[in-house]
């Protein structure tokens, strides 16, 4: 599995370079990239092009380092703005260790963004510490990660992307941010030991039609909006059946 996710990084990275994002708009409320022209930095020269953000740079290769990083750019609301912040986006983890704390900045610049699929099937991982200089977290960056037990989302973070938490078995405690928006599909998904989640208030958007909570069959506390709901057994015109949260809980982000 993580040789797959692996070259569907390499395919991204090949976008990348190529100019292409592919990334969500505004629309979804989810904080996006924004790429121009691309040039490829070696290890020594790592200093000076992470410090120098004028410089069009994708990636940016650290030989001493648990992670790849590259220089990036994000539209992201900021009360009631849209404002444009740059700083370091990880994409790769090469990493062994069972405690991981992501850095808040590298070489004086901020990390603002965690990959797509960065973590996925760490299970070796059972802590994952994430700054609050954080506001982007790609889509399925801790899929599969069934070691990790808790884990706290900073307050800049606005969008829970598809599959942030997938398979995660052993998740058991997730804080979430009281300036979140967005939950979307299978963010959650199959999150087995998930029993009891506070979801923020300002959350406005779920997704309905592949639920977010989908597979969370111990989920018997969901707070939202001063209602608390439990799972209930889903089934489609198929006879396919499935545990997640009442559909009165997705509808009730819409008022």
């Amino acid at each position: 599995m993580k040789i797959i996710l692996i070259f569907v990084l390499l395919l991204s990275f090949t976008a990348c370079v190529e100019g292409g994002t592919g990334y969500p708009t505004l629309s979804e409320f989810d904080p996006y990239r924004v790429e121009d022209s691309l040039e490829m930095i070696e290890p020594n020269d790592v200093e000076d092009a992470v410090t120098d953000l004028s410089q069009d740079t994708c990636i940016v290769l650290q030989d001493e380092s648990d992670f790849w990083f590259r220089k990036n750019k994000w539209t992201v609301l900021n009360d009631e703005d849209l404002v444009q912040v740059e700083g370091i986006e990880i994409f790769m983890y090469f990493g062994t260790e069972t405690e991981v704390v992501i850095p808040a900045e590298i070489n004086g610049i901020p990390v603002l963004g965690i990959g797509e699929f960065l973590f996925a099937d760490s299970s070796e991982i059972t802590s994952i510490i994430i700054p609050d200089t954080v506001v982007w977290i790609g889509q399925g960056a801790f899929y599969g990660c069934s070691g990790l037990t808790s884990i706290e989302i900073p307050h800049g973070v606005t969008h829970i992307a598809p599959m942030t938490f997938g398979e995660c078995h052993n998740l058991a405690e997730v804080k979430l941010p009281d300036n979140l928006l967005t939950i979307t599909s299978n963010a959650f998904l199959n999150c087995i030991s998930l029993q009891h989640i506070i979801i923020p208030d300002n959350v406005i958007f779920f997704d309905i039609d592949i639920g977010a909570f989908t597979g969370c069959e111990n989920l018997t506390s969901a707070v939202y909006k001063g209602k608390t709901y439990n799972v209930v057994l889903w089934e489609n015109e198929l006879g396919d059946e499935w545990y997640d949260l009442p559909l009165d809980l997705y509808e009730a982000g819409y008022y």
